[in-house]
């Protein structure tokens, strides 16, 4: 076997295979005298059938079948002949299998382009400054109170009224073309909550039950429905019920109701501001990361796998389609929302690839690696995440090859950046001194 590598771009190479005619002649030879105890052609006994028989009759398909496996068997020693490291699978050609000649093919694949990257330990990065506020106590209980209230319907005639839940059945029309997926017959809005969006929550006000009306929005960035974005809606809207959230007080029974373990409000209210911190801590520690990544990759250009980059990108969008699924939406069947969300995502996706490729770059260079030890934790965090037994979730992972090599790249990433934060100079701000991390990993607008 004769191998070479050309290079067609920073990321793509094409690998040239060739296999010598002899090994093409004793492979041919073989496989037509296991075919000649096997085939079955009237007037020829088993194992008596001459080869231009077999030839003429199974020659096409010999030929192809044996190609198939020669590239099957030979890929693998040829890239590590090679050195080369494929991120993409192989888009093959070949030449057609003949006896007396040698077999050819070749493989063109993307490879992560050679790269440095200079200056990553001893960086300078900021990390806010924690501070769970009574401010912020006070909503997160506020927000507990919500979940705990009853939903009463409004039985009197009177018109519905800002924090007024409205029980609504809608249809939008763009140019007085209704638009595919956007009707319900059956939407729960909070007015003032601009869940849905401001203006539209504002039209609601003074409708009574049974009212319809037209209310005419026009969609700017991020909001409830993203196909939407930049277009003028009208929706014609019917109010079908009225109903108010009826609150508990907020007082030591309520506590107590909560929680066995609470004998009082003030005891909630500890309780809370533990909650608060940890998210705060957990927050801070990641939005630290992710400005120390910025300032280690700022400057640091060098073309992408685009196969890389399409699979991260088509990863985000279903991972949002599925998210959008579960709320009642069914975007998966507008070609236009499934372009745009693609066309929205590629940046992010973009970034996280190049982050990755730094990080493993840096692992390699720092010789950092996934020991046993990590997985042990890790599988601990999910099972204390998901319920589940430690044991149980290692057995999922450990059954599913891909998903396992998955999750111990993302372990060998966090490794590797914690390790490099460990080095760098971290200054503590106040949240308004904050220079923001450049995280574009968001649903798209």
């Amino acid at each position: 076997m004769k191998t070479s590598v050309e290079e067609l771009s920073a990321v793509q190479r094409k690998l040239s295979v060739v296999i010598a005619a002899d090994e093409i002649n004793q492979r041919l030879a073989a496989t037509y005298r296991d075919l000649a105890r096997s085939a079955k052609i009237p007037g020829f006994r088993p194992n008596k059938i001459p080869r231009r028989i077999l030839e003429a009759r199974f020659g096409q398909d010999v030929a192809e079948d044996l190609a198939r496996t020669l590239i099957q068997e030979t890929f693998a020693p040829a890239l590590e002949e090679t050195g080369l490291k494929p991120v993409s699978p192989p888009h093959s050609e070949k030449e057609p299998l003949q006896a007396e000649k040698d077999f050819a093919y070749t493989a063109e694949v993307e490879v992560v382009p050679p790269f440095e990257v200079p200056n990553y330990l001893g960086i300078e990065v900021q990390k806010e400054r924690p501070a769970v506020t009574d401010a912020d106590v006070a909503q997160r209980m506020e927000e507990i109170r919500n979940s705990r209230g009853n939903l009463i319907d409004i039985t009197e005639d009177r018109p519905l009224a800002q924090d007024d839940l409205a029980l609504i059945a809608y249809e939008g029309f763009e140019n007085d073309v209704a638009l595919e997926g956007v009707k319900t017959d059956n939407y729960m809005v909070r007015v003032g909550s601009h869940s849905f969006h401001p203006v539209f929550e504002e039209g609601l006000i003074g409708l009574r039950k049974g009212d319809s009306k037209d209310i005419t929005v026009t969609f700017e960035g991020q909001q409830h429905m993203p196909r939407l974005a930049g277009k003028t809606i009208r929706f014609h809207v019917t109010l079908k019920e009225i109903k108010v959230l009826d609150l508990p007080a907020l007082d030591d029974e309520f506590a107590r109701g909560l929680d066995e373990s609470l004998t009082n409000l003030e005891d909630l209210k500890v309780k809370v501001r533990e909650a608060l911190t940890n998210e705060q801590t957990a927050r801070i520690a990641g939005e630290t990361k992710a400005r120390l990544l910025d300032n280690i990759t700022a400057g640091l250009e060098f073309e992408l796998p685009p196969y890389l980059v399409q699979a991260e990108t088509d990863q985000a969008v279903q991972n949002f389609v599925q998210n959008l699924a579960r709320s009642g939406a069914d975007p998966g069947n507008v070609p236009e929302l499934m372009q745009k969300l693609e066309s929205d995502f590629q940046p992010a996706a973009a970034k996280r690839i190049r982050e990755m490729l730094v990080l493993k770059a840096i692992a390699k260079q720092e010789n950092i690696t996934v020991e046993e030890e990590d997985l042990t934790r890790r599988f601990a965090q999910m099972g204390a995440a998901y319920g589940q037994d430690a044991d149980t979730v290692r057995r999922f992972y450990q059954e599913n090859e891909e998903v396992m090599a998955s999750m111990q790249s993302r372990v060998l990433e966090e490794k590797t950046l914690d390790y490099i934060l460990e080095k760098a100079v971290v200054t503590e701000v106040d949240p308004a001194e904050l220079i923001p991390p450049q995280n574009t990993d968001k649903e798209p607008s």
